[in-house]
């Protein structure tokens, strides 16, 4: 057997020697659903083989298999996490460079006044009927 082709979420096998009786490709990569197999131009099932792998069966004679990954799910995802890894980077430089702090509205009764002190004021100011 023969790997003609190694990306990610494709594999092409080709098979040297066809068996004469129908047998199984066990595939060393976790099974998921959106796995699609290919056997010598028909599509083939993927199955679950010990428990966590993947296999595909063969008929007899088959010459080439073709394993692809395709899932709306992980597209979706490879298009938003770039997107919002540089929308959180660029709020956190908006954010540390000063950009998004609001100044906090002076008081003209407690400019000048320590922490403590005006404390004392908002309290003074609650409890006067």
């Amino acid at each position: 057997m023969a790997v003609r082709e190694l990306r990610p979420g494709a594999v092409r096998f080709d098979l040297a020697a066809p068996r004469p009786e129908p047998a199984y490709l066990f595939v060393s990569e976790n099974y998921h659903p959106a796995w699609r197999a290919v056997v010598d131009g028909r599509e083939a099932p993927v199955v679950r083989a010990q428990y966590s792998l993947m296999a595909v069966p063969l008929p007899a004679g088959a010459r080439s298999v073709q394993l692809a990954f395709s899932s709306p799910a992980f597209r979706q995802g490879q298009i938003i996490t770039p997107w919002r890894c540089s929308w959180c980077w660029r709020r956190s430089a908006w954010t540390w460079c000063g950009a998004g702090r609001v100044a906090a509205p002076r008081d003209p009764k407690t400019a000048g006044v320590t922490v403590t002190e005006r404390a004392l004021v908002v309290i003074r100011r609650t409890t006067r009927p």
